[in-house]
């Protein structure tokens, strides 16, 4: 059996780990959608959320113990008041919407935009309308549309994750945004959309609706899920940080992971209606 090169064994170890850790947070994620009712699914998401403001706190440039946890218990405080509330989850939406175009805005620009990503109205408050959009988003999408829809839009993030990382092993040349994150090519983001329109499909035979509308919507949270990836990387170039923490082996922190989602489930919550008109 040949033996791997030595710079091959990391690689390998390194991707064990990144699959382990990725698959057993889907089963986690997936059960708790299908399995509990709908007060257990959001503290299982409020609880998340407030590891990912913790560590979004530091991203931000918090440092102190006492000013992370400030942070993170008023992070607490909103997603309590949109739970009491349901009406402001149109709200929430509406806020992370602006909010993601001003991120890709921000992506685009950098690094010129370095100084507008790094002030603390939008490092700060933008963690919490990110967050905030993203939990509203997921609520939205369960109470609007059921169980199967919340499991289909992990889908499509995990798919577009996993079509990008081998189309852009095998045949990534041209960067995508090598100011912003050098490993990321055209041919990976080719790879990740290719996955998330036969999400799309597989949406329309499997949930009901328009096929057309349904790839449109996986294109979109594709787009989405792009955004909130790079807009991640921007904030960690800018503090200097490879990963945003180390909870989950192979991804860094929990943000690490669900970078992708923070803008996905708020554009899935706005745009589903154009998937399923009847709602």
């Amino acid at each position: 059996m040949p033996t791997l090169n030595p710079p091959e064994r990391p690689a390998r170890a390194a991707l064990g780990k990144r699959l382990v850790s990725g698959l057993g947070l889907a089963a986690l994620v997936v059960g708790v959608a299908a399995l509990l009712p709908a007060e257990g699914f959001a503290a299982f998401f409020l609880v998340l959320a407030l590891v990912g403001a913790y560590e979004w706190a530091k991203l931000a440039g918090l440092q102190t113990r006492r000013a992370i946890l400030s942070y993170v218990g008023a992070m607490a405080v909103v997603l309590a008041t949109l739970w009491v509330v349901p009406a402001s989850w149109r709200a929430a939406l509406f806020v992370a919407g602006v909010f993601w175009l001003a991120a890709a805005g921000i992506v685009l620009g950098y690094p010129a935009s370095a100084a507008l990503a790094r002030s603390p109205p939008v490092a700060l408050i933008g963690g919490v309308v990110a967050l905030a959009g993203a939990w509203a988003g997921l609520l939205t999408v369960r109470a609007a549309a059921g169980v199967g829809v919340v499991v289909w839009l992990f889908a499509v993030v995990a798919a577009a994750d996993t079509g990008a990382y081998f189309a852009g092993r095998r045949f990534g040349r041209r960067k995508l945004a090598p100011r912003v994150s050098p490993g990321k090519t055209w041919a990976g983001t080719a790879g990740g959309a290719l996955a998330a329109l036969a999400c799309g499909a597989a949406g329309a035979w499997w949930l009901g609706g328009s096929l057309l509308g349904w790839i449109g919507v996986g294109a979109a949270v594709f787009l989405a899920s792009v955004v909130g990836d790079l807009y991640e990387s921007v904030q960690k170039r800018l503090r200097g940080v490879k990963d945003s923490g180390a909870l989950l082996p192979g991804h860094g922190g929990l943000l690490d992971r669900v970078d992708s989602l923070l803008p996905a489930a708020p554009a899935l919550a706005i745009l589903l209606p154009f998937a399923q008109p009847a709602l």
